[in-house]
């Protein structure tokens, strides 16, 4: 997350996001 701060910011932010809704259910 250097190049495409933006970009790959939010993917990380959509990964995380993700997982920790998993991890409630």
């Amino acid at each position: 997350s250097m190049v495409y701060r933006g970009e790959s910011l939010q993917a990380e932010i959509k990964t995380i996001y993700s997982s920790l809704e998993q991890r409630k259910l």
